[in-house]
């Protein structure tokens, strides 16, 4: 809950610059292939449980 105490205290130029800020790639590919990952998983455990 740090965030919108924080947002509070600053600008609206400032949280909009923040917020409207790209991830990094490695962040946008991480988070697919977590993504990914956990797709993967949840298919082999339905699979087991069948």
């Amino acid at each position: 809950m740090v965030a919108p105490i924080a947002a509070a205290g600053t600008t609206t130029t400032e949280v909009q610059r923040i917020v409207g800020d790209p991830l990094p790639t490695w962040v946008v590919v991480g988070a697919g292939l977590a993504m990914l990952a956990a797709i993967v998983v949840a298919g082999l455990i339905a699979r087991r449980r069948r």
